[in-house]
């Protein structure tokens, strides 16, 4: 299946970084286009009644920063009307990787690709990378995976193992981190006394189940006892990529998005990949 990735534009800086990011990632062959959403209602409709129907903004009027970040890469221009998320979510249904910019950790998030890119990351059929608007230009050499044992966290496994082998630098390393977090309000020395037999099997279970979603044993296990939230935020601070399923195993998992998912959109200082629960390990 040819991968085809898209990116959202919206003329801010955190959708060039999201570009930059596509750009500095997108494997070789495969197709990227880049997408400009102009939002559909009453005004919009006034707007366009008044101007006698102007065309729509071209990728490149929205941001003319575009043409110098993709240089000479080959890349598809999509203008749409409608709703700027579910255009975004649904208007490419080939698409195998959206792309969007949010606000680093703790900032506000842009008007536009912001609550979009929590809508996506809930709604869109393909995984989303989130790239946080201070991101700087990098391979991404160290990718780490949150698991937790689910069916979903076994498919973000086999994505991060896709995307290594796609990678252009093939020097990529992989991370699976196994959070122990039984009882996260207790410190980790205390758990360990208190809870010692509970650990050793949860562990053990998170270890068999991640053997048979990493058969080949190419993920580095990292082994943590704690809050899974805190442990991944800590992770990031150290990987170039993030890579977390949309819903996990916990009891306190939302309908659309897992609560340590969740907190991550906003916690995560490098980009994050939300693999939707349906990804099969097939494709990116």
């Amino acid at each position: 299946m040819t991968e085809h990735w898209i990116v959202g534009i919206d003329g801010s800086s955190t959708a060039r970084s999201a570009l930059r990011w596509a750009v500095e990632n997108v494997p070789p062959g495969a197709r990227l286009t880049l997408v400009h959403v102009v939002p559909e209602g009453i005004t919009q409709r006034v707007l366009s009644a008044v101007r006698h129907d102007e065309p729509a903004p071209t990728i490149d009027e929205v941001d003319p920063h575009v043409a110098t970040i993709v240089g000479d890469l080959a890349v598809d221009r999509s203008t749409i009307v409608g709703s700027v998320s579910k255009a975004l979510a649904t208007s490419h249904p080939d698409a195998t990787l959206l792309v969007l910019g949010r606000h680093g950790a703790g900032g506000r998030w842009h008007h536009t690709l912001g609550s979009v890119s929590r809508y996506c990351a809930t709604h869109a059929s393909m995984p989303v990378v989130l790239v946080p608007g201070d991101w700087e230009r990098r391979p991404s050499r160290i990718v780490t995976v949150g698991f937790d044992g689910s069916r979903n966290a076994a498919s973000a496994i086999a994505w991060a193992a896709h995307f290594a082998d796609q990678a252009t630098d093939q020097g990529v390393e992989l991370r699976a981190l196994l959070a122990l977090d039984i009882a996260p309000w207790l410190p980790a020395d205390v758990a360990q006394v208190q809870l010692k037999g509970e650990l050793h099997q949860h562990e053990s279970d998170l270890r068999a189940r991640l053997d048979d979603a990493d058969p080949l044993g190419r993920f580095r296990r990292d082994v943590v006892i704690g809050d899974a939230r805190v442990a991944l935020a800590r992770a990031a601070d150290h990987a170039d990529l993030l890579v977390i399923g949309a819903r996990g195993a916990g009891v306190l998992g939302s309908t659309l998005l897992g609560s340590v998912s969740t907190w991550m959109l906003d916690a995560a200082v490098c980009p994050m990949v939300v693999v939707p629960t349906r990804q099969t390990s097939s494709a990116v």
